[in-house]
């Protein structure tokens, strides 16, 4: 494994527990400030310099119903994404209702695929959403069901939205990662059989 690929996943994990960064530019702060810092930054020059435009910002829930006082780092993030004009607002749409296993902690063959997550999730509908653009956004994107499965349960709601997906930190089972900034646009396709494919 190469020094690339053990540091993303101490990040992956640290970005998680929003724990705190040392920046040269920026002191210590939060990684979910620091990460909204960079993408503020690099964002003009990546492959999707529009991507939050005029967009709602709506962070996907954890795994199990959350609970007063609990750490959401995808709102975190959403948050801080749209103080530093990344998107229009924040507005937290999806619920989950009914608890599904961690990925990190399942077999492969065992995790919880697009309709399981969609099942487990409510919509809780605002009075006027007002936005013809909603940009799922989370901390770590794996196979990508968690966002297919969120993405699933607001289409059907809201089936005029056109929706998006954004995750700071991409999982890469099979490769080594060569630089911790990498930024891309992907697709994630579900074949209505919980087979799920994420290209990159």
């Amino acid at each position: 494994m190469s020094d690339a690929s053990r540091r993303s996943r101490r990040v992956a994990i640290a970005l998680k527990k929003n724990a705190t960064a040392s920046s040269s530019a920026h002191g210590f702060i939060a990684l979910t400030q620091y990460f909204a810092l960079r993408l503020a930054e690099e964002l003009p020059r990546s492959p999707f310099p529009r991507w939050f435009e005029d967009a709602v910002l709506v962070p996907v829930p954890k795994s199990a119903p959350l609970k007063r006082g609990t750490l959401w780092t995808p709102m975190e993030l959403a948050t801080r994404m749209v103080a530093l004009g990344m998107g229009r607002q924040v507005v937290p749409l999806l619920e989950r209702h009914v608890a599904v296993p961690k990925s990190a902690f399942c077999a492969v063959g065992e995790r919880p695929g697009p309709r399981q997550h969609c099942d487990s999730l409510r919509v809780t509908m605002p009075p006027s959403l007002g936005a013809s653009r909603i940009v799922l956004v989370d901390d770590v994107i794996t196979r990508g069901a968690t966002m297919m499965g969120a993405a699933m349960r607001l289409r059907a709601s809201l089936s005029s939205v056109e929706v998006a997906g954004f995750a700071a930190l991409r999982a890469m089972s099979f490769d080594e990662v060569e630089s911790m900034l990498s930024p891309c646009a992907g697709m994630i396709s579900f074949d209505g059989d919980d087979r799920i494919d994420r290209r990159p």
